[in-house]
């Protein structure tokens, strides 16, 4: 048996499946070690070990340290054959500090529908936030329990170490193109588009302003593709909307909203902006303080929050939210999650939540 070195974890265990079915092994019979799995395979040992890590979850082989793993007993009928131990949880540490991204409510949602598995919030460092994932995971392929991932505004490198683990995992956010067979809980774009722009054009808006952070995840991307298509259903030209791409500086703020909002003379038309998120919201508040703009006299200004928690809940502007609470989004994660453990789960499910939008 030959294997590439690309191949998915998914794919080695199911090929160790396929070895232990064809020698006739029965219940207590040892298996290979790491080391003659990685030699079988043609791959490292570490990538045999998360292998046999996927199968000892699967509850087909039985680990215990030190020891070759042994084939494991059939489950007994009724008997729980998937109970994820322990959960870690990725996120970006300034999305907490900044939006209240994954706040404690979604973490006692999760914890209570999942009371017995303990939590791991996960820092991402500023760069390679995919080699992190990977050395996680690596590093709980050593451990006998079932590990769950649950990945909060991650990169496309990170998703994808998550898909090639085979553990169990579910995407609070937004999943990229290309990422599959992980389960996600995401915000309905589409809707969101639509409750910003009918607001702002309900306000007298005719002409329109993204302000979008320089730096986006998935889900910044799909908001951004669901008003560009809600403008042109609505018929308003591409000429009356105008993308800006900025970091969460002052100083860059103030000049796009400097320029959008004090040309009066080319554009009557009262200006609608939309925030990607609350920082950038934040840093219009204050552009507009230095520049002696009014909401309502100047321009009309929503952001698109993310769970409207944090400091981003406090700033006193329209955006729209979720429906299901913070709690009611971890207890949703926990579902999928423990779904996904189990073997007879055919499909990875995606929810996309009801959106509604909030005005000051």
């Amino acid at each position: 048996m030959s294997m590439t070195a690309r191949s998915s974890t998914v794919e080695l265990a199911n090929r160790l499946s396929l070895d232990i079915r064809e020698r006739g092994l029965q219940p207590g019979d040892t298996y290979l070690t790491a080391s003659e799995a990685g030699m079988l395979l043609n791959v490292s040992k570490s990538r045999a070990n998360r292998a046999l890590q996927l199968l000892a979850a699967r509850r087909t082989l039985q680990r215990s340290r030190g020891a070759a793993p042994v084939v494991a007993d059939p489950p007994r009928v009724g008997e729980l054959t998937h109970s994820i131990s322990r959960i870690h949880i990725f996120i970006p540490k300034a999305d907490i500090t900044a939006e209240g991204v994954y706040s404690d409510g979604c973490m006692v949602g999760l914890q209570q529908s999942m009371p017995e598995a303990h939590l791991h919030l996960n820092f991402y460092p500023d760069h390679g936030d995919g080699q992190f994932t990977r050395e996680i995971i690596n590093n709980s392929a050593h451990s006998n329990e079932m590990t769950g991932i649950v990945l909060v505004r991650s990169s496309i490198e990170a998703q994808l170490a998550v898909v090639d683990s085979g553990l169990p995992a579910v995407i609070h956010g937004t999943p990229y193109p290309g990422v599959e067979g992980i389960a996600a809980v995401d915000r309905d774009y589409v809707q969101a588009a639509r409750l910003h722009i009918e607001y702002l054009r309900s306000k007298g808006c005719r002409r329109f302003m993204l302000l979008m952070h320089d730096r986006m995840y998935a889900g910044g991307f799909v908001f951004l593709d669901a008003l560009r298509d809600e403008f042109a259903d609505q018929g308003i030209s591409s000429d009356a909307v105008k993308q800006c791409f900025v970091p969460t500086h002052e100083a860059a703020v103030r000049q796009v909203i400097g320029q959008v909002a004090l040309a009066d003379g080319d554009h009557p038309d009262l200006p609608g902006v939309v925030a990607f998120g609350g920082p950038l919201a934040d840093l219009t508040l204050r552009a507009m303080e230095a520049l002696q703009l009014k909401i309502g006299r100047d321009l009309i200004l929503t952001y698109g929050g993310y769970y409207a928690t944090g400091p981003a809940s406090v700033l006193n502007l329209p955006h729209e939210q979720a429906v299901l609470t913070a709690e009611q989004q971890g207890a949703l994660v926990g579902r999928l999650l423990q779904a996904q453990a189990d073997p007879s789960t055919e499909r990875a499910e995606l929810v996309r939540m009801e959106m509604r939008f909030v005005e000051a």
